[in-house]
């Protein structure tokens, strides 16, 4: 005879002697994973199917496309930048020499004005350094003078004139920097929110023949271009 509290209830009676053995209970019927099919005998929520191939197809589709986008917006992007900077090159009448004959010609000439630029001390002694930068000056309209005689194309004439525009504009600051001492200024000739001359000559050629960094310093206007434009 068994209890409602007997745990061998509905189990077969042991031989006499024998130890009663009971019997696991049954395990709980676990929740199947994400696309398994459930147990016949789980009750717990719906499991959810996964997406067809053709969902996953669409889902790959929809972020191939908006990479895509975004890569054409930056794309614009860059293209407006890029544009922008070649119109005001453009407006500034930019320009690049490689023409032979021209970059022959300047080359004895260009290396006397490298010589001579060396030979201008920032500081120094203002009647010293004035007549250094004469005679760069000097130096500088040899350039242009060599850059006439070689049949020079349009780009190559531009080169001339601010080769010219810097010689005539370093002329009249070494004659101001002889009266005023070391308060004269430099003031370089162009026109107003134009390119400064010796910014276009750092780019402008593939010749050897930059203007020394000492010329170049004397010209406030180049480190105020430089700064709003790069």
């Amino acid at each position: 005879m068994t209890t409602p509290d007997d745990p061998y209830a509905g189990q077969p009676a042991p031989e006499h002697g024998a130890t009663p053995v009971q019997q696991p209970a049954t395990p709980p019927v676990q929740p199947p994973y994400y696309g398994q099919q459930p147990h016949p005998y789980y009750y717990g929520p719906p499991v959810p199917n996964p997406p067809s191939r053709v969902a996953w197809f669409a889902i790959g589709a929809g972020s191939m496309l908006m990479v895509g986008l975004v890569g054409l917006f930056a794309l614009g992007v860059i293209l407006a930048i890029v544009g922008g900077e070649l119109d005001e090159y453009a407006d500034d009448s930019y320009y690049y020499v490689d023409q032979t004959s021209v970059l022959d010609a300047v080359e004895g000439p260009c290396e006397d004005m490298l010589e001579a630029g060396a030979e201008v001390k920032m500081f120094d002694d203002p009647k010293k350094m004035a007549s250094a930068i004469r005679a760069f000056a000097v130096t500088a309209q040899g350039v242009a003078d060599a850059i006439a005689s070689a049949n020079p194309n349009q780009d190559s004439k531009e080169w001339r004139a601010d080769w010219e525009t810097l010689s005539s504009d370093l002329t009249a600051y070494a004659g101001n920097l002889s009266d005023a001492g070391a308060g004269a200024l430099y003031t370089s000739t162009h026109p107003s929110g134009e390119m400064p001359a010796m910014v276009r000559m750092a780019y402008g050629s593939d010749a050897y023949c930059e203007v020394p960094s000492v010329i170049v310093a004397l010209d406030p206007e180049v480190d105020e271009y430089n700064s709003g434009h790069y």
